[in-house]
């Protein structure tokens, strides 16, 4: 047992999990344990239950459960880390710093000065003749006082220096400033927002880092001016209002994903609490993981434009890949969810939400669909292709039939025929590429039924893709593109995406940094990428492309559930496959 983990048990074994609680929450002894109101949902009736003798808690309505720890991890949003020190600190046990917690103290100066920009901010919206020509505005946007007091909306100074010159008389460095992304220097020093309405930004563990500011006045600025990135503001690693949200989205077992704040702003104003944004970035493995530690349930309620839904079809790929479960809000007329609120008000984007939510083959076939002219031959291959293409990817069984039955309505083309087309299309053996193989649903490990040897060949064969992404940015993006996230690894996957990430943000790759950011196994492995030899040849580019190009279409499935002969389970279905192309039996989802 490691040293963190023996702190953690005596820490636990002594502190006194009633004492813990009952700061915080009145309790009632009743019998040999202690009850009160949950603190994690609007409780009305005592629900919380505390044991002394097993020294946990329990929600028997929103189900919250855990020791002393996980509590104040949870009451005070804090990370574990920090309770653990926190409890420790009462009971006499010394538990070290984390990397995380090392970071914040080592870059605190930055933190600093963002807090107290953020403070500034609001003070001289809300305490100025300038903040009230902002606050109508605001209020006209029907962003109320409460809005602005929730989410800590300030007001950036017409002055060039003031939010400068309040900062040096708190003893800030100017370099500090200018690190931080809200000073810049010229022939003096000045202010980096200016006349803006200011939203400020926070990481995934609450701390301000960064800021996006709005003009309200007519200009011909950008209508948003956000922060550079720094070394505490990294876009790729930020969702807004993860942190506000957790309980909320932990609650429902489901978070709603958007494009910008202001969506989220709206989807608050609607009473959906459970959401946060992307801030127009392509969603990052970062963020990903952020989610899947509260929920597997995921709702994408990007804007109904075209590029709107685009991003919805990539996030769709990639969220699938980590096995998150999908769906999608599609909103009418074009619209973001800001506009339709304003629109069509709250009661209205709720509903839109709450009770319209699509699964994510639904949401692409009726996008699909709008293009689809049944009379032009090439429109109807085109619309059954890019069908097929999802349907791959899902690999359900239900989904199929039930797709294949709706295609062959809106097709007027029989049922037989589809799935011939269908199967054609995704199945064609070839002895040399062709691999079956699963993913360990727990480990994420590949787990190959026939040939080792070959899930190892293939291996290297996108590694060598990788490495010329890497040797060769300006392929990065074709090479991300026809993998297709078909990965025969997950540490190919966190690199390549890591990789094509760095490249979409900054232009050019930095390997140093993208190390940095990879877990000690995945870096080791990003090394040995690193230091492949690569083809000096560029035709033996396209052949490595082409034959992982052979790989995807052969590549049976990405996913099956680990149970007791799930193997033997899936040789059936790969005899099946090759004997017949008519593959979907009635109730026949080897998923289940």
């Amino acid at each position: 047992m490691s040293d963190y983990q023996n702190k953690i048990d005596e820490i636990k074994d002594k502190v006194d999990i009633v004492d813990i609680i009952s700061e915080h929450v009145h309790l009632e002894k009743k019998g040999n344990n202690y009850v009160g109101l949950c603190p994690f949902h609007d409780d009305k009736n005592p629900s919380l239950t505390v044991s002394p003798t097993k020294k946990i808690y329990t929600c028997f309505s929103c189900h919250a459960s855990g020791n002393a720890i996980t509590f104040i991890e949870k009451f005070k949003r804090i990370s574990f880390s920090e309770a653990l020190r926190e409890l420790g600190n009462r009971v006499g046990v010394t538990v070290s710093q984390t990397k995380e917690e090392k970071f914040y103290l080592q870059n605190k100066r930055y933190y600093d000065i963002i807090e107290e920009s953020a403070k500034f901010y609001h003070f001289y919206l809300t305490n100025t003749n300038n903040g009230l020509d902002a606050i109508k505005y605001l209020h006209n946007r029907n962003i109320t006082d409460d809005i602005i007091k929730r989410f800590n909306i300030g007001l950036a100074s017409n002055e060039s220096d003031l939010l400068y010159r309040m900062l040096s008389d708190k003893n800030h460095l100017v370099v500090d400033m200018i690190d931080a992304g809200v000073v810049r220097s010229g022939s003096s020093f000045y202010d980096v927002f200016k006349s803006r309405i200011m939203f400020p930004i926070s990481d995934l563990n609450g701390k301000l880092v960064g800021f996006s500011g709005r003009k309200y006045q007519e200009s011909n600025e950008s209508k948003y001016v956000n922060s550079a990135e720094n070394v505490i503001f990294k876009k790729g690693n930020i969702l807004y209002n993860y942190y506000e949200a957790f309980q909320d989205i932990k609650q429902n077992n489901n978070v709603f994903v958007f494009e910008g704040f202001m969506d989220v702003i709206a989807a608050h104003r609607a009473n959906v609490k459970n959401s946060v944004a992307t801030m127009g970035t392509a969603f990052t493995i970062e963020q990903i993981k952020a989610i899947r530690r509260i929920t597997e349930n995921i709702t994408l309620c990007y804007d109904g434009d075209i590029a709107g839904i685009e991003s919805t079809k990539r996030a769709i790929k990639l969220l699938n890949q980590f096995q998150m479960n999908v769906s999608c809000i599609i909103i009418p007329d074009g619209l973001d969810p800001d506009e339709y609120v304003n629109k069509f008000g709250n009661d209205a984007l709720k509903d839109l939400l709450v009770n319209n939510q699509v699964n994510a083959i639904d949401y692409i076939y009726e996008n699909e669909k709008k293009s689809l002219i049944k009379n032009d031959i090439n429109s109807v291959e085109k619309f059954k292709k890019e069908i097929f293409n999802f349907l791959h990817i899902f690999n359900s069984n239900v989904l199929i039939e039930s797709t294949i039955k709706k295609l062959s309505h809106d097709l007027e083309i029989s049922v037989s025929g589809l799935l011939n087309d269908y199967d054609e299309n995704k199945y064609k053996p070839s002895n040399d590429i062709y691999i079956p193989i699963i993913v360990n649903k727990n480990t994420g490990d590949i787990v190959n039924i026939r040939d080792n040897a070959k899930v190892a060949s293939l291996d290297i064969l996108q590694k060598k893709l990788i490495n010329i992404a890497i040797k060769h940015p300006e392929r990065c993006a074709e090479i991300e593109s026809k993998f297709d996230n078909f990965y025969v690894s997950p540490d190919n996957r966190d690199i390549m995406l890591h990789v094509h990430q760095y490249f979409n943000v900054h232009n050019v790759i930095d390997e140093e940094v993208i190390k940095a950011k990879l877990p000690d196994e995945t870096a080791t492995t990003f090394e040995k990428i690193l230091n492949m030899e690569f083809p000096s040849d560029v035709s033996q580019v396209e052949v490595l492309l082409n034959g992982f190009g052979e790989y995807k279409k052969h590549k049976i499935l990405m996913e099956i559930r680990q149970e007791p002969n799930s193997v033997d389970k899936l040789n059936k279905t790969i005899s099946a496959r090759r004997g017949s192309t008519k593959f979907l039996k009635k109730g026949g989802d080897f998923n289940d």
